[in-house]
Order: structure tokens, then sequence, then C-alpha cells
């Protein structure tokens, strides 16, 4: 901003005018936006099979192709062979950071063919991107719409972003979203703010069929939402994780919410150690000669196998009583780097969502129409993918500090986690399995004998029936008397 004493010979005025520069408008659209060269690690050649001589056609091909991939579309992908493109995906991630269009681009050329899949689909299961939010938030809502679940979204939205509360009802748009994550890290600060209260949870609730696929919502802000929004998240039907932090006096539980159970401090430092150790397993900067489809799946099988622990830190969100209590106190976070916190904030969303979905069998996802029988995994004993690619959105305010990291992995730094809330709780849905156990329960046939009878040796579960067919016996002796 400039000012300058100017004249006005006609009033004979003289005043003083401040030139205030437009904010700058991005010249394409965030979704179309590549990083810079200089952000992204280059990975070696294979000098094992570099030739001499002229390049091949297909090299000359891709150095044209490349620079401009914002301008191809699905159409010229599609007649191409499957190992072309996943050359095309390699080289562009080589020499740079791809786009979220060009992500998804070469993510629906994938998922519509079958001998793909297995090779290249699980180095593009989850993209991750950061822009300081400029434009209303319906700008960056669309490009993240899959009314088709072609892909997921996992949409965070944290600092003090500009924009105002009714801006948020928009997000309701997203059936694909998958994660939300809201974080406000500075109570002063967000009058300018949108704010996630009970009445956004209200007005969602009651949109037909409202988030059918959204498994984990996670509101970390103090004077946002309270515990009367539980009974505002059951109108969404596959949200099974409720992960909030504000002020005590919000989340004053005497007893546990119908339909929910709660446990306190599960943000624990052995989640944390799992995930960042876990993180370089969704990289695609493997070297050329594990690109071989005879060698990559038994590579990322032996990946898998040294960090089997993933299993074990993730199991905290499926359990009623975790005895890993490793903070004392409700207000102090678990002491850990800053290194872990920024590994697995980026992360958690998707491996718990992928971890969920194990749980329900993805019953979310096929009720949508999915066709989930060719199911992305490796090695279930350890770790298995959720069947569609996620895209994970992060929106910063303008003085948000991030940095880009060696290993080309976009990471933002919030300091509100490390500072901690009055009050920390993980709410799991209470029968979340036991719509599973209907699911299947329903595929058998009514009038099979197996459907009929009772199990040889008795069980808890089945007491109740036990103790409602003595109760009609009783009633009936009424009767007859």
């Amino acid at each position: 901003m400039s000012t300058s004493k100017e004249y006005d010979p006609i009033t004979g005025q003289v005043f003083h005018q401040w030139n205030v520069p437009v904010p700058d408008i991005m010249s394409n659209s965030w979704n179309r936006i590549c990083i810079p060269q200089n952000f992204i690690i280059r990975i070696p050649p294979n000098h094992s099979s570099v030739s001499r001589g002229p390049a091949p056609l297909v090299d000359m091909c891709l150095r044209a192709a490349i620079p401009h991939i914002n301008e191809i579309e699905k159409a010229h992908l599609q007649d191409l062979p499957t190992r072309l493109v996943g050359r095309i995906w390699k080289d562009l991630k080589r020499f740079r950071a791809p786009s979220v269009e060009t992500w998804k681009l070469i993510v629906t050329r994938f998922a519509g063919d079958e001998k793909a899949a297995p090779y290249y689909c699980p180095l593009l299961m989850r993209y991750l991107t950061s822009f300081k939010k400029t434009q209303p938030l319906a700008a960056y809502i669309e490009p993240l719409i899959s009314n088709t679940f072609d892909f997921l979204a996992h949409l965070t939205i944290t600092g003090n972003i500009k924009g105002n509360t009714p801006e948020l009802l928009q997000l309701i748009q997203l059936k694909n979203l998958a994660v939300l994550e809201f974080i406000q890290p500075d109570e002063e600060d967000s009058l300018a703010s949108p704010k996630l209260t009970d009445s956004i949870l209200r007005e969602w609730s009651r949109t037909p069929d409202p988030f059918p696929v959204l498994r984990v919502l996670r509101i970390w802000a103090n004077d946002y939402v309270t515990r009367h929004s539980l009974r505002y998240i059951n109108a969404f039907p596959s949200l099974v994780l409720y992960n909030v932090a504000g002020k005590k006096r919000d989340w004053a539980m005497k007893s546990e919410e119908p339909g929910w159970k709660f446990e306190k401090q599960q943000w624990t430092r052995r989640l944390d150690i799992a995930l960042s150790e876990s993180f370089h397993l969704l990289q695609d900067g493997i070297p050329d000669d594990r690109w071989k489809l005879d060698t990559q799946f038994t590579t990322m099988l032996e990946l898998f196998q040294e960090f089997f622990c993933l299993e074990a830190g993730i199991a905290v969100f499926s359990r009623e009583n975790y005895e890993a209590k490793l903070t004392k106190e409700p207000n102090i976070m678990p002491a850990s780097t800053p290194f872990e916190i920024i590994f697995s904030d980026s992360l958690w969303g998707f491996f718990i969502y992928s971890h969920i979905g194990r749980l329900i069998s993805d019953r979310d996802l096929i009720a949508q129409g999915l066709d989930l029988s060719e199911n992305a995994s490796i090695n279930g004993s350890y770790f298995i993918y959720s069947p569609r690619p996620m895209l994970h959105l992060v929106l910063t305010d303008e003085n948000h500090d991030h940095e880009w990291q060696t290993d080309g992995e976009y990471r933002f730094t919030d300091p509100f986690i490390i500072r901690g809330f009055e009050t920390h709780l993980s709410f799991i849905r209470k029968d979340y399995h036991l719509s599973k156990k209907r699911a299947s329960g329903s595929t058998t046939a009514t009038g099979s004998e197996s459907a009929k009878r009772a199990p040889a040796v008795p069980s808890p579960t089945h007491r109740p029936l036990k103790k409602r067919r003595d109760i009609s016996s009783i009633l009936e002796s009424f009767n007859n008397t």
C-alpha cells in the first residue's frame, strides 16, 4: 500500500491518497495448480536402463505431454495402454507435483481398468494438498464432489480462515465426504471465521441422506459444539468416530449418551508413532527397479511386515477400554515432538477410515451401489486400504505456518494440537458392529433350519432371548388358567 499527496484543481483541495492493490486472483483454479519443481525431490534415474542414441519416441512424447498435463482430459488417456498411463504418472511425480485435477484424471482412469488396480492404485490411494483460503468455500467444495464415488474426500479446515458460518451449510453437497476435520487454533482471533456449531450440525441432519459415507468427524474448538451435538450426528448413518476437544463445561457428561460411548485422551503417543512409521508406505517414490509388476507387490508386503504395529496403534479407537493411558491429566497432550504430531495429523484420517471400513465391511460404500469385489488391500492381516482413493484438502488461513519437507509430502503445522484443550473426548457409535451382523444375517435363508436352530453352546448374547422366552411362557400360563 502506497500513499501520496494529491491536489484537485477543480475544488482546490489538497488530500492524501492511498493506493491499495487488489488481492491477487489465481490465474488458474486452485485444483489446477501444480507445485513448483524446486519443492519436489527428484528420483534418480535407473542408469542401467539408459541407452545411447536418439531418445525413444515415447520419451519425447512424455516430455511434451507432462508440461501440458492440465490440458489433458480423460478421453485422451482412455485408449492408451495401462502401462503407458502408469509411466505418465511416474514421470509426472518425478519432475513436478501434479494438480488435484491431474490426480483425479489418473485415478479415474485406473479405477476403470481391472488390470491396473492391483499395481498402480496403492500408489494413488491418497493425495494431500493444502491451500490458503482466499475464495468462497464453494470454490473449494466443487472439485471435491464425486457423486459416483470415484474418489472420497477428506476436508480439513484449520486456522482463522475468513468466511461466514452459513458457508459451512454447503458442505452437505459432498456426498463422498469421508473425513471432516475442523480445527480452530486461536479463540481470540476467530471472530471473522466460520463456526461449526450445533446449529450447523442440526441443519445438516435435517437434509435427506446426509453424508452417507462420513465415518470420521473431528471438531477441535472452544465454544463451538457441545454435548447436544450428539443428537444431531445420529443422522449421519456411517459415522463411527466423533473426536472433539473444547471446554469442560460444554462436555460435562453425567452418563453416556444413548447410542454412543466415549473415552478420554484417545490421541496417544502410541498412535502417533504407529502412524509416523507407516507414512512412507503411501509414497510413490519407489526406485525404478521396483516398478516391475512382479516385484512391486512383494516390496510393499515387506514394508508392511516391518511396521505391523500400525494395527495395534489404530485398534485404540475400536476398544471399549484402552489401558495405555499415557497422559494423566485430561488437559495435557501426550509429550511428543512436532515431527510426530504433524505426521500423524495428516495421516490419521486416512488410516482410521480404512480401519473402520474393515470393521464394518464397507457396507456404507456398498449401499451406494459400489462394487467392492476387488478391494485394494495389502496383506489383510496387517492393513487394508480404503476401496476408493481419498483426496485430502487442507484449508488454512493466510498466516498459517507450513513447509515442504524433503520427502515431498506437504505438512501443515497446527499449534493448537500441541497446546491442547480443557477436555478431549472420542465418541464411538455403539451399534456400528450390530448393524454389520444384521447385514450379514439378512443374506441367510429365512426358512432354513440353520437360521432357526439355536447354538449348542449358550453365549451371553443369547441370554436376553431366553429371558423373553421365559416371560412369554409365564404369560401364556396365566391365559391358560
